[in-house]
């Protein structure tokens, strides 16, 4: 299985989101899931922000290698794709994934830090470890039942 995670510049949140995600694969011993980030506006090459490093530091994650990468560069029909807003969502089921519907593509309201305080970058962190420990609570139970 392979899990992307989607943003607008792939240098905050979706990076926040693989890592943080990664790692609690990583301690649950899922290993064989895969998760990759990416961005619908994305230049690439772009390192993850500072504020995003200390933000993921601050809930106990090591920040791993990160190069943001644009979504055009993927072949999303190979991922389950969970966008860290409904306009991201969008943006994918109009353009980039034609051969799925949108609701194949799980969208969450996470707001964009970018170039706001640190602490706005903590509570996304926050936010995100959530929606994180909710889709890895339903992935185990969905493969548990198998």
């Amino acid at each position: 299985m392979k899990i992307l995670f989607v943003c607008t510049g792939n240098t905050c949140r979706s990076p926040m989101a693989k890592m943080i995600f990664a790692q609690k694969l990583k301690k649950a011993g899922a290993n064989y899931i895969k998760v990759f980030s990416a961005g619908v506006s994305s230049s690439g090459g772009k390192e993850m922000t500072k504020e995003s490093v200390v933000a993921i530091k601050k809930l106990g994650y090591r920040k791993e290698r990160h190069k943001s990468t644009n979504v055009n560069s993927l072949n999303l029909n190979e991922f389950k794709i969970f966008a860290l807003t409904n306009a991201h969502k969008a943006v994918l089921a109009n353009n980039g994934v034609k051969s799925r519907s949108a609701s194949d593509i799980i969208g969450f309201d996470i707001a964009d830090p970018f170039h706001m305080p640190q602490a706005a970058y903590d509570e996304c962190a926050v936010q995100i470890e959530k929606f994180c420990e909710a889709i890895l609570k339903e992935i185990l139970t969905v493969e548990i039942k198998k």
